[in-house]
């Protein structure tokens, strides 16, 4: 899955430089991909009926010291997933190499299947009851925010279901 460069042409005096990773729509839509052994760091954050509550710049940081200090690996501009909840949600953040029994490293057993999804994120959770399959996690990729994409109606996200492993 190709990742490019963050996006630079922001001319906005008013809001901050957006950081959204670009990607190729037609490789992230509608695909079965092999995630076998690809892994995340997990951290934990508040959630309000599947919205996010509290800024996670601080959480991210954290994050990111630990998985440093576990020796882990930080991939640059990595690929982030939401898992959101009623009232807890879960960050993962892509890692090189982590610890196999550490309960806050997720590591892929197979295949998830990808949805692109262009609209406002509060269609969400419709659109992930759309999967062909019952996934065991629905996990959320956001590829556009306030600033690069200032009309909620064409915020760019990925649907991620993990398929069972049997």
């Amino acid at each position: 899955m190709a990742i490019l460069d963050t996006k630079k042409e922001k001319e906005s005096k008013e809001i901050a430089e957006c950081y959204c990773p670009l990607i190729v729509d037609s490789e992230w839509d509608e695909k079965n991909i092999n995630w076998s052994g690809k892994q995340f760091f997990r951290i934990n954050y508040k959630c309000w009926f599947y919205t996010i509550k509290d800024q996670l710049d601080e959480k991210l940081l954290t994050a990111h010291k630990e998985i440093v200090k576990r020796g882990y690996g930080l991939i640059a501009n990595s690929l982030h997933l939401y898992k959101n909840g009623i009232f807890q949600g879960e960050l993962l953040i892509e890692i090189k190499r982590g610890e196999i029994n550490d309960p806050d490293v997720k590591t892929f057993m197979g295949f998830v299947h990808t949805k692109l999804y262009i609209g406002p994120v509060t269609d969400l959770l419709t659109v992930a009851k759309t999967f062909p399959f019952k996934p065991l996690n629905i996990y959320y990729s956001y590829f556009s925010c306030p600033v690069c994409t200032p009309d909620k109606n064409k915020q760019k996200t990925v649907l991620i279901g993990e398929k069972r492993f049997y």
